[in-house]
């Protein structure tokens, strides 16, 4: 995590200042700047949120996916979720814990959230960019709904819920009042990866 981190650098991507290591407990502190509002989801239900300021950490956060995706070689966090969303002094969202990052090239083990996984991860194991999307998709509605992703299921019913049900279910909530918005979430959705849009794609619907 510590090499990634210093190599990468954007503004809705968590800045590395450094790591701290206690030699004698062989524990590691990464530094990063103090997230003065927490997590997204604490930030949601510390308040009232019209949806243009969701709609605002929404393009802060495909931001950050979009250029993890686009940098050489790419990179796929594995782990979205807004738990891993921070918020700023300046109120935007910025993405951490790359634990679970991996570059696309030198994928070798899978860390992931049950709820937030694609079809593919549960059935095969399989991360990739398309899986990020697949979460991004769970991430967006989190923000907007301000609820969790199957959240009044166990996970032996979450997989089966991901595994055999369609995205239209999912995407008909009160909050996903813009249709754009549910066109979006359907195709993060998309059970075929080849068939989701990039996170530039995403960061274009969402301009």
């Amino acid at each position: 995590e510590v090499g990634l981190l210093s190599q990468i650098s954007h503004p809705n991507v968590i800045e590395f200042i450094g790591f701290v290591e206690e030699l004698d407990s062989q524990i590691a502190w990464i530094l990063t700047p103090m997230a003065m509002h927490g997590n997204v989801r604490n930030f949601l239900a510390s308040g009232t949120w019209r949806l243009v300021h969701r709609i605002s950490l929404l393009w802060d956060i495909a931001s950050g996916v979009e250029y993890l995706h686009t940098y050489r070689p790419p990179i796929i966090h594995g782990d979205l979720k807004s738990i891993n969303v921070v918020v700023n002094e300046e109120g935007h969202a910025e993405i951490i814990d790359f634990g679970s990052a991996r570059f696309a090239e030198y994928v070798d083990e899978n860390l992931y959230t049950l709820r937030w996984a694609s079809p593919e991860t549960l059935e095969n194991d399989v991360v990739s960019l398309a899986s990020d999307i697949w979460s991004l998709g769970w991430t967006f509605w989190e923000v907007v709904t301000g609820r969790v992703p199957h959240e009044n299921q166990r996970d032996v019913q979450v997989i089966m819920t991901v595994i055999t049900e369609s995205a239209p279910k999912w995407a008909d909530a009160d909050e996903l009042q813009i249709q754009t918005l549910r066109d979006l979430l359907m195709d993060c959705w998309q059970r075929d990866p080849e068939r989701r849009p990039t996170a530039s794609q995403c960061c274009g619907a969402l301009r």
